[in-house]
């Protein structure tokens, strides 16, 4: 109970550290609560985070639909080596829109460790729909 409290007024928080862990503490207690607003946040790790809480408690069509969001914006090497974790962790790879995946290849990023990363996602994917 007091636990799941401030791990909501945490969401609120001006500091993304502090909305991070308070949205690690809904995930280890599978609590979806309040949730959705984190999916507008800043930054991508609290993001991919709160899409992967909405998956693990059962909100699998709105956890897809922010995953493929954020799929469709991520420009940078540590947010896109984090949302790929994220979905081979939750086995949700095969399951990307393929038009969400192929918008990748043509993506300006940020470093060219993430351009690379993404040649290898992509190669993943398509490597498993082939199975």
């Amino acid at each position: 109970g007091g636990d799941l409290g401030r791990y909501k007024a945490g969401q609120k928080s001006g500091d993304p550290v502090e909305r991070y862990w308070s949205l690690a503490g809904l995930r280890v207690a599978k609590s979806s609560e309040s949730v959705e607003t984190a999916l507008e946040d800043t930054q991508s790790v609290n993001r991919v985070l709160a899409a992967e809480i909405l998956w693990v408690t059962g909100k699998k069509e709105a956890a897809l639909a922010a995953f493929t969001k954020e799929l469709g914006q991520v420009t940078e090497g540590y947010p896109l080596l984090n949302l790929v974790n994220a979905l081979e962790r939750l086995e949700m790879l095969q399951l990307l829109p393929k038009e969400a995946v192929e918008g990748l290849r043509g993506r300006k990023m940020n470093d060219d460790y993430a351009a690379g990363y993404v040649q290898r996602f992509i190669k993943r994917v398509e490597d498993g729909r082939a199975k």
